[in-house]
């Protein structure tokens, strides 16, 4: 299940790197005023460390000015992704009421244009092609702080990539295996991965003022045939693949069925 939202931000507004971490504020905001119990309904979730099932992806139109990413235009899009109806109604109410309440981006009024929840996806057949269109994240399953990414080529390591703490190159093959592995974890369900093509790795900036946190993880951004039950697909459609999905990574889009 699916919204897309028209989201009003100033134009030429600096977006830097972090901005899907404001988003997620915005979602968490939007939990919170959708519904008399939201404020209940967002503690029973986030007072846990507990994996939160949406996924979510953002489309920032923008101008590069002296190394300055702005916004081109005056409006983005948010796309919000889930299984669970409860969550769907929550943000989509809680979006809808963003206007009364007023929510800001650096001291910028932001002002929800439209809002509607998509037509509801169906997988009719067993093997569908998907591509990112928020880049994913995998965890290193010997140690979980660390994140890891396919060689480039020839068993080489990229050596710009080498200069992040939290990042380890494994061959393609263990990659795979390991994407494999993650999709299987995630629904609980046989999954095959037929194909995996690797487009690009996207060195991705999550940080906080309020705690100091800097970090940034290896996005990937790729192509990939998979073969499983419907009921399955569309698991993996709701709900993206790979780690930090609520946070704004894994997100999928069908680009043949």
């Amino acid at each position: 299940m699916r919204l897309c939202c028209s989201i009003e931000l100033k134009r030429g507004v600096e977006i830097p790197p972090n901005f899907r971490q404001w988003v997620l504020s915005l979602i968490k905001g939007s939990i919170k005023i959708g519904s008399e119990d939201g404020e209940l309904f967002y503690r029973k979730w986030y007072s846990s460390n507990r994996q939160k099932p949406f996924t979510f992806s953002i489309f920032v139109p923008l101008n590069f000015n002296k190394g300055v990413s702005l916004l081109n235009g005056d409006y983005f899009k948010l796309i919000f992704s889930t299984n669970n109806t409860e969550f769907l109604a929550k943000v989509y109410n809680g979006l809808l009421e963003i206007n009364k309440h007023g929510f800001y981006f650096h001291g910028y009024p932001v002002k929800v244009k439209s809002c509607s929840i998509l037509p509801e996806r169906k997988f009719s057949g067993e093997v569908v092609d998907f591509k990112t269109i928020s880049p994913f994240l995998l965890r290193d399953p010997k140690d979980g702080d660390f994140y890891i990414y396919p060689m480039l080529a020839e068993g080489d390591i990229d050596v710009e990539f080498q200069k992040f703490k939290y990042w380890k190159a494994v061959d393609m093959e263990e990659f795979t295996q390991r994407v494999r592995e993650n999709l299987v974890r995630i629904t609980g369900k046989e999954v095959k991965l037929l194909e995996l093509r690797v487009q690009r790795i996207v060195p991705v900036l999550c940080s906080s003022k309020s705690s100091g946190f800097k970090v940034t993880y290896p996005g990937i951004s790729a192509y990939l045939k998979i073969q499983a039950r419907g009921d399955v697909l569309k698991h993996i459609y709701d709900l993206g693949i790979g780690a930090r999905r609520s946070e704004g990574f894994g997100m999928l889009e069908v680009i043949n069925e």
